[in-house]
């Protein structure tokens, strides 16, 4: 997404040529990723994942017309059947979540992917198996 921009890594004694760029804080690039929903690799669920879950097809990043991958198989039948089961959310709020939210979300197999803090405002990345509506009712309390 053109939202995200560029990261740049380098070593602190590696000199670029900067003009044009301007640095921010890497909490509002993660908020700008969950904001668009698009999970980092570390995120993933090892050997439990399943990347059309993940918005890996909303994204554009899989192809079921060409090309040879591993676990094409298993995607193209997934996507062919509809057996796609989970999906992200994302929400922003004004405060972190209670203990008890957290138990609920758990309790009803909400599974935080990501979260960060920036500018006060806390960005959630929820995969779940509920609806919507049923993740805004057990957050909301």
């Amino acid at each position: 997404s053109s939202k995200l921009g560029y990261r740049l890594y380098c070593l602190n004694n590696e000199s670029f040529d900067s003009e044009g760029l301007n640095s921010v804080d890497y909490n509002y690039y993660h908020q700008q990723r969950i904001a668009c929903q698009i999970v980092e690799s570390h995120e993933l669920i090892k050997e439990k994942s399943i990347i059309l879950e993940f918005g890996y097809k909303k994204q554009n990043a899989v192809a079921f017309d060409k090309g040879c991958y591993l676990g094409q198989e298993l995607i193209t039948r997934t996507e062919r059947l509809g057996q796609v089961r989970k999906q992200l959310f994302n929400f922003e709020f004004e405060q972190e979540f209670s203990d008890q939210t957290l138990q609920s979300l758990t309790d009803n197999k909400v599974k935080i992917i990501s979260k960060t803090k920036f500018n006060d405002k806390f960005s959630y990345l929820f995969l779940t198996k509920i609806t919507e509506d049923e993740l805004k009712d057990i957050i909301s309390g």
